[in-house]
């Protein structure tokens, strides 16, 4: 978002999802061999629906991921009310931001103008049911190598491989940079994983 063509109002998550598709087979006719889904926060859960449409194994790294879509519309439109906070105006709340969106109209969020389609793709997004053979490498922020990832994460984790995806969770330190004006270079999370996605997969309970 950002760099791409027309206006953030035109978004919806069904293209995005069609967008990534796309991209994944034009990539495959003209490199084939295995491929890997990369997402960041609400991007982890675009991956994970592009791979259970397609209901083959897939290879996923997901940085920072978002667990849930529902949960993470909310806090984006917190960012609303907040701003109506201090600019001393009524504070419509959350519940009446989504309401607007259910009867399908967009609302002004931060700025940006928020479709409908796009809020309800968004909040119907998670990270289950992946085909059985998945193989994930999630990485999340954290102050050093030794700190275990979040409860939400670790649960997340189990889900996974009991549903017999290979997948692991480790912490990177860094900086929040997906929060930064101006994005740092983040040599550890490359590093982390460049090495993950290297080494050979342990099976469904890595």
């Amino acid at each position: 978002c950002g760099d791409s063509t027309g206006h953030f109002e035109e978004a919806n998550w069904a293209a995005w999802v069609d967008d990534v598709t796309l991209a994944r087979h034009w990539m495959a006719q003209r490199w084939p061999g295995p491929d890997w889904l990369w997402g960041l926060r609400a991007g982890c859960l675009l991956a994970s629906q592009v791979s259970r449409q397609a209901g083959t194994p897939a290879n996923l790294l997901l940085w920072q991921p978002v667990l849930s879509g529902k949960q993470h519309l909310n806090q984006f439109l917190r960012l609303q009310m907040a701003g109506d906070i201090a600019r001393g105006e009524p504070n419509r709340g959350t519940s009446r931001l989504m309401h607007l969106l259910e009867q399908g109209e967009s609302v002004e969020v931060a700025g940006y103008s928020v479709s409908a389609a796009l809020a309800q793709g968004l909040a119907q997004a998670d990270l289950d049911n992946l085909p059985t053979g998945t193989r994930l490498i999630s990485l999340e922020l954290g102050s050093a190598d030794t700190e275990p990832v979040s409860p939400a994460l670790a649960a997340q984790l189990q889900r996974w491989q009991d549903a017999g995806c290979s997948a692991l969770a480790q912490v990177v330190p860094g900086a929040a940079f997906w929060q930064m004006q101006e994005c740092p270079d983040s040599p550890a999370w490359v590093s982390a994983s460049l090495q993950a996605v290297s080494a050979r997969p342990a099976g469904g309970r890595s």
